[in-house]
């Protein structure tokens, strides 16, 4: 994928895919050796082989992953929205072990921009996809990437960001401020949208996004959640850090015992800006 304002195919080249056996047999030497979570990564994880045979075969290595290791959590990092396809959908939907999170970057609400970017999807396209998602796979957690101040960006454009944004009731979003990359297409626009207004939309955007993730957090107070342990807090080496299978971070007080690499049950008594906080079960 050649994004216009994206240096890194430039310096990374063409995608090239391992092999479905190198990653099955990397995935059994990591599980021999303990590994309770499986992180696939990519930097377009839901192109996996179509380069080197003609199609994706991701969601097809998402459910061999369930079948031979199901004792494990797998995730996957970073998807494109235009090749999040039903099949990769279904595949989180039904393979048990998959955890319910997907990293979907919308870039921008704007189709005239989207154009603009190259990213080969409308705002229609990636709505539906969202829709498919939430309607198929229960409890699901949703991130994205968001930038403001793109070439030729108008405030009406900013404002069909601002509605996706609600539309899609993302729980997380990671937001910046276009930024040219010497070597890009994008580099060669004008780079018309002010300083000023640049932080101006940043500042309204995560405003916007700042709610969502509140009210997102707010809503798992009071359940009882899976966790696996990542280790002490790096704030507060007295709690332990987690993460549920929504990628949640969860803080809890820590006991004698060492529960770092264990799947553990928290009850979620109270959420923060960013995090959740609970006790263990």
């Amino acid at each position: 994928n050649f994004c216009s304002y994206c240096i890194v195919p430039y310096v990374r080249g063409p995608e090239v895919s391992r092999t479905m056996q190198e990653v099955l047999e990397e995935v059994a030497a990591h599980v021999a050796g303990g590994a309770r979570e499986i992180h696939l990564l990519g930097q377009n994880v839901n192109s996996f082989r179509r380069r080197e045979e003609g199609s994706s075969r991701f969601a097809e290595l998402l459910r061999r992953l369930g079948r031979e290791f199901p004792e494990v959590w797998i995730r996957f990092t970073t998807s494109h929205p235009r090749d999040f396809d039903e099949a990769i959908i279904d595949a989180v939907a039904e393979t048990e072990n998959v955890c319910e999170y997907v990293h979907l970057p919308l870039q921008s609400g704007s189709d005239r921009i989207l154009k603009a970017m190259n990213r080969g999807y409308t705002s229609r396209d990636y709505l539906e996809k969202i829709q498919s998602l939430r309607r198929k796979v229960e409890r699901v957690v949703i991130s994205t990437d968001i930038m403001v101040g793109f070439p030729g960006e108008t405030e009406g454009d900013f404002l069909r960001t601002l509605e996706m944004v609600e539309k899609c009731r993302f729980d997380y979003a990671f937001t910046f401020v276009y930024n040219p990359r010497p070597g890009t297409a994008a580099s060669r626009l004008v780079d018309d949208v002010t300083p000023d207004s640049k932080r101006e939309r940043l500042e309204r955007l995560a405003d916007v996004t700042r709610r969502l993730t509140a009210r997102s957090l707010q809503e798992m107070v009071g359940r009882e959640e899976p966790v696996l342990v990542e280790g002490p807090s790096r704030k507060d080496p007295g709690r332990w850090a987690a993460r549920t299978r929504g990628n949640h971070l969860v803080h809890f007080p820590r006991c004698g015992e060492d529960l770092a690499g264990k799947v553990v049950r928290v009850a979620i008594t109270s959420a923060g800006s960013w995090a959740l906080h609970g006790r263990l079960i």
